[in-house]
């Protein structure tokens, strides 16, 4: 069946009908006493609106062909008249509403007895009508795309298949670390409305010897059933003809998709073991289930702590090595996000793979670091167990170029950046972008703990700068972090050094200029740039502000330089 193109036509039929409808939905609203009549028929408009809503919705993101939808001539021309003639009818129904709203009075309820309470009801019959076409219509495109998933399904697995088979090129990391590349899979949530959702990601990373390893995590969601087809495998690529599959969820699953405040769900976050007992042996839930998100019951049980629940949950058969999640997170990675020592332990006893790479270039690295409040206690007992095991990656970087050394200096403290450096990391590997070392992202999150312990391992921090010729005291003045740019200003940072003119990653005020950091300053108002001046004052600075006539803003007087410039 060739389908027709229907993107003009269609969306501004719905558009005006839509429009029309808001109008009339505020009319019935403000009706005062309405007629029993008027309300039945406001019932009657919300059921048409949602039935057009969600026909416009099929119409722009079930896109296959610039906007065409499958249906035939005959079922087109049908829908197309169907929308004018509804929208004839919102016309004539906003036309009555805004004329009898207006009226009042003996005469206005006769009038409506003897006339209008008739129309009313024969609008409510031709809406009826108008509303069972466009049922129609969706139950037949509903229909016809479920026939067609088990063919869509069969193709995407050969597609995936074939990726296996002839891995895509990519450029190996010129960072320390050894992740490549990630892409999503059609977009991070493609969505065929009521049909299938599509989601997951394929991430490449390289090791030490220069091998590529590749995760694939896909999940077609079949939102009419709630089931979700679950193809997860990693490989790597020995040679170019000779390719390893890794054992570890390789394979297609057919699961069921529960909510997140699902009972089983709700029993392992608690690491109540009673409960998820009792829910696995009645049949109520099972180990493979997963959330929208593709959250499984042994995540959860990993965000608890409890062992006991964690051991239950693989003697029915849940696999301890599986990732999970949209990213492709480990359950190392998450043990150690949630800062669980006793289930980091048990993990390395089954054998999971400590270096791990999930679809954001994380290692476990990295998820010891964040802005959750348990994320603050210290993390040497990890780093030991973790280094036990074997792993050493700690300058591993993610598609940004982060480091687990730049996670700490945002989110952590001195004690962590220590701990960290003891484990043999570099505190100088720079991000891709805006060649940040870790040094930058602390000042950019105004962690002065951080700052100061790794200004040991940096002694030209005053003259550091990124990619922008930026800084820290640029940094600072633009983040904000007032507590370093008065540290740095006091530690003899030079207030008069210049950027590079550039409109990378600049405020659009400031785009195409050489900046000072006082210009920054200016544009972030008055409370940054007084406390800006009053640090450079505190210092010593012969610095005084005044204001600048052209554009009724406060700027910088150098009395000692114009003195100097006005000798030469």
């Amino acid at each position: 069946m060739e389908p027709i193109g229907t993107s003009a036509s269609l969306l501004t039929l719905i558009d005006v009908a839509l429009r029309t409808f808001k109008h009339i939905k505020s009319l019935v609203n403000g009706y005062q006493n309405a007629p029993a009549e008027v309300k039945d028929l406001g019932h009657r408009l919300d059921g048409l609106d949602s039935n057009l809503r969600l026909l416009r919705y099929v119409q722009v993101t079930l896109s296959n062909d610039e906007g065409a939808l499958h249906l035939d001539r005959t079922a087109f021309e049908v829908l197309q008249r169907s929308l004018m003639a509804t929208s004839v009818v919102f016309l004539e129904i906003r036309t009555f509403l805004t004329r009898i709203t207006r009226r009042d009075g003996r005469t206005a309820r006769l009038k409506w007895a003897l006339y209008d309470a008739k129309k009313v009801k024969a609008w409510e019959d031709r809406l009826q009508l108008h509303g069972d076409i466009l049922q129609r219509t969706l139950l037949l495109l509903h229909n016809r795309y479920m026939s067609n998933f088990e063919a869509e399904f069969k193709a995407f697995k050969q597609e995936l298949l074939n990726l296996q088979a002839h891995p895509p090129n990519s450029q190996p990391s010129k960072g320390a670390g050894r992740f490549s590349w990630a892409r999503s899979v059609f977009g991070s949530d493609w969505a065929l409305p009521y049909i299938v959702r599509v989601n997951g990601s394929v991430c490449c990373s390289e090791d030490s010897t220069h091998l590529r390893s590749y995760g694939i995590s896909v999940r077609l969601h079949a939102l009419f059933c709630l089931k979700v087809f679950s193809m997860e495998t990693r490989f790597k690529l020995v040679s170019l003809f000779g390719v390893e599959v890794s054992a570890i969820a390789t394979g297609v699953v057919l699961k069921n998709v529960v909510p997140e405040d699902s009972l089983i769900m709700r029993a392992c976050q608690t690491g109540n073991t009673f409960v998820v007992w009792n829910l696995l042996n009645e049949g109520k839930a099972s180990v493979n289930d997963v959330t929208p998100d593709n959250f499984s019951p042994f995540s959860y049980a990993i965000a608890s702590g409890s062992v006991e629940l964690l051991k239950q949950l693989v003697w029915r058969g849940a696999d301890p090595r599986k990732s999970f999640g949209r990213f492709q997170t480990s359950p190392l990675d998450w043990a150690f996000a949630h800062r669980q020592l006793s289930v980091v332990r048990y993990l390395l006893e089954n054998r999971v793979d400590v270096h791990h790479i999930s679809a954001r270039g994380w290692t476990a690295a990295f998820s010891l670091f964040g802005e959750e409040p348990e994320h603050q206690a210290p993390c040497e007992e990890f780093l030991e167990v973790i280094s036990a095991a074997s792993f050493s990656d700690f300058d591993a970087q993610d598609g940004d170029g982060w480091t687990a050394m730049h996670r700490a200096a945002a989110f952590g403290n001195a004690s962590q950046i220590k701990s960290l450096i003891s484990r043999g990391a570099s505190p100088k590997i720079q991000t891709r972008n805006l060649m940040w070392a870790p040094i930058f992202c602390a000042v950019q999150f105004n962690n002065m703990s951080t700052f100061k312990e790794l200004t040991r391992y940096q002694p030209n921090f005053l003259t550091a700068t990124d990619v922008r010729k930026w800084t820290l005291l640029h940094l600072a003045v633009e983040s904000k972090s007032l507590d370093i740019m008065r540290f740095l200003i006091d530690l003899g940072a030079d207030p008069r050094a210049y950027s590079s003119p550039t409109h990378f990653s600049i405020p659009d005020d400031l785009e195409d200029m050489s900046l000072l950091p006082e210009d920054i300053a200016r544009v972030h108002g008055t409370h940054i740039f007084s406390n800006y001046l009053d640090a450079l004052v505190a210092k010593g600075h012969d610095v005084q502000a005044v204001d600048d006539e052209q554009d009724n803003s406060l700027d910088l007087f150098w009395p000692a330089l114009e003195h100097a410039v006005e000798m030469e």
